[in-house]
């Protein structure tokens, strides 16, 4: 039964019996909010008694036994837990998504319609937005589960999702859950990211023409060096060679035989005086010598 009993206040015509007509009144002082989820039963008795004929008033030989007349109600309950449509977690993509709120609900009428409202909440003040869904379903059972699909734009902030189940007959709330502390019922939507800066276009290639190279003057071997030497004994050969066969084809000198150069120039001999017994300067020594003889003419 109840924990309270109620207090009779009026109604009865002073026989302390409720006869037909009458309309008993009473408060229940002591009474209590009742918690979501929980079942009650209050139970109204009456004793035993005669039953008094209503339109003259007199007791009848009927006799009534006790009666007990129990009136029991269920109170019904919500919970929610909402996530994020995309990825099953309760982080939104910056540019906003879809806030799927799974609210379990007890203790409803099998066979009612009813409509489920879901509306969300800036956590840190408290203050409803615009963002909102709701669904009308009729439960096959007290106890259940039903979906509200929540559009939430791109606005970063931190949301709690508030839920109100109402009669769609009449829109009389039947359960309501709304806590800020909920973490179940939470769901962020960053901020965008910073843009990232443009990046700057590659500056223009400017080609500057090189001026022509100098003009590079001719390396002189200097004189001593390997070159130089070389090209000096190498022309005094030539240069050597030259007089010799010039020698050689005026018939100048003999060859190294002994025998007389042929003389082949038209041109006319001319006599060198020649003393006896001294003998010409050579010219290369054990390769030619000028012809001497006592008393004659050299070759011309």
């Amino acid at each position: 039964g109840d924990d309270f009993s109620p207090t009779y206040v009026s109604g009865d015509d002073g026989d302390g019996r409720l006869s037909m007509g009458e309309v008993w009144t009473f408060e229940a002082r002591d009474q209590r909010r009742s918690t979501a989820g929980e079942q009650y039963m209050n139970v109204a008795s009456l004793a035993a008694g005669r039953i008094v004929n209503p339109v003259t008033g007199e007791r009848t030989d009927r006799v009534t036994a006790v009666r007990v007349d129990p009136a029991g109600y269920a109170v019904p309950c919500l919970s929610t837990s909402v996530s994020d449509l995309a990825d099953g977690d309760r982080v939104l993509d910056a540019g906003g998504g879809v806030a799927v709120d799974v609210a379990t609900f007890c203790n409803l009428v099998p066979g009612e319609q009813y409509v489920i409202e879901g509306v969300a909440v800036v956590r840190a003040t408290g203050v409803a937005t615009e963002f909102s869904g709701s669904t009308r379903f009729t439960p096959d059972a007290p106890n259940g589960t039903v979906t509200v699909d929540i559009a939430v734009p791109a606005e970063a902030g931190e949301y709690v999702v508030f839920e109100t189940v109402r009669w769609a007959a009449s829109g009389d709330v039947v359960a309501t859950h709304a806590d800020l502390e909920d973490d179940a019922q939470t769901f962020v939507v960053p901020p965008n990211p910073e843009p990232a800066p443009p990046v700057p276009d590659d500056p223009p290639v400017i080609t500057t023409p090189m001026p022509p190279a100098a003009a590079v003057p001719p390396t002189i071997p200097k004189v001593g060096s390997d070159v130089a030497q070389l090209a000096t004994i190498i022309g005094l050969a030539l240069f050597t060679v030259g007089v010799v066969l010039m020698e050689l084809r005026h018939g100048r000198i003999r060859r190294p035989d002994g025998g007389a150069a042929r003389q082949t120039s038209t041109q006319p001999s001319v006599a060198l005086p020649v003393a006896t017994g001294v003998s010409s300067p050579k010219l290369s020594e054990n390769v030619l010598t000028p012809a001497v003889a006592s008393g004659a003419n050299p070759v011309a």
